[in-house]
């Protein structure tokens, strides 16, 4: 369970007006009830608001994740529209640990891939990944310059009262990962933790906040910031005891010409240990991504007549 569903940025509450209305759910996907294992209600355009995980170790299984969406902005500057926002979205298949689905954003035609899958370190599940691909055509005649920005605020109820907890950046296998923890002990410690980390275009800047503070600022359009709250020593770590209700946003920029295909993934990582010491794949080949995208585009040309265009001033 949530603590509460009215949530607070130091002493304010998020207005209204900025509070991301889920859309209805796609798929519930799950790799079991054990140690290490998630179940997920995921929505058509790729956010959840439910993701129950099974820490390794002593522990229930709990509610671990508040709000996870992605931000689109089309060119380089104003507000940014969350995809659950998005309605027309069409579910093309779902099973246990696997849901596709397609949605179009004015000329940009979607296709998106969800998928869980364990985590093994020396053949022991120490978590689970939710990997989420969307593949898209620029349906236009022109190029188009856009960017999709990552956003996930987890309440890990594990170690504390789940709204108090630290985090920071890691490098791991070539990879940027932002992450939060049940605890803010100011350094890589043992602990249950989220993670997210994007592939895809070209990497932008992120941002690790209050959670009111950060969404306020991904709707209003506003830079991330490359910076971490409380990281008062720059040692990309949330500072000993100077924990808050974290989110986290990761931005990846995007330039595509007219009737070209491109691919943004987003990873979202359930684990148990130090972060830094998570096993998350290799980056695949550029001949790997072209073979996907291809599969992908295929399955969103079949089913364009399907979805609803929306348009952003």
């Amino acid at each position: 369970m949530h603590y509460s569903r009215l949530k607070f940025a130091g002493a304010l509450a998020l207005p209204a007006a900025l509070l991301l209305v889920q859309p209805a759910q796609a798929a519930s996907l799950s790799n079991g009830t054990a140690d290490g294992q998630v179940t997920i209600d995921v929505g058509a355009t790729g956010s959840f608001a439910t993701a129950n995980y099974n820490p390794v170790g002593a522990g229930n299984a709990l509610d671990s994740v508040y709000s996870s969406n992605v931000f689109f902005r089309l060119g380089n500057s104003g507000a940014r529209t969350a995809l659950s926002s998005i309605s027309g979205a069409t579910v093309v298949s779902a099973d246990g640990r696997q849901t596709t689905s397609t949605f179009s954003i004015g000329a940009l035609s979607f296709t998106l891939v969800q998928t869980l899958s364990d985590l093994l370190k020396d053949g022991v599940q120490t978590g689970s990944q939710l990997t989420q691909s969307f593949s898209f055509v620029n349906t236009s005649t022109r190029s188009l310059d856009f960017s999709l920005a990552r956003y996930l605020d987890g309440d890990l109820p594990f170690g504390n009262s789940g709204t108090v907890d630290g985090g920071g950046i890691l490098n791991v296998s070539g990879r940027t990962v932002l992450f939060e923890t049940d605890a803010a002990t100011g350094q890589n410690d043992n602990s249950t933790f989220l993670g997210i980390y994007n592939e895809g275009g070209e990497a932008g800047r992120y941002d690790i906040d209050r959670y009111g503070d950060l969404q306020a600022r991904l709707i209003a359009g506003n830079a991330l910031r490359n910076q971490i709250t409380n990281d008062n020593n720059a040692d990309g770590f949330i500072d000993s005891g100077a924990g808050y209700d974290v989110a986290l946003s990761l931005e990846n920029l995007f330039s595509i010409g007219a009737g070209q295909q491109g691919n943004f993934t987003t990873h979202t990582i359930f684990g148990s240990g130090t972060p830094g010491s998570v096993s998350i794949p290799a980056v695949p080949e550029p001949a790997s991504w072209a073979m996907m995208i291809g599969g992908l585009g295929l399955v969103g040309a079949a089913m364009r007549r399907r979805t609803t265009a929306v348009s952003f001033a």
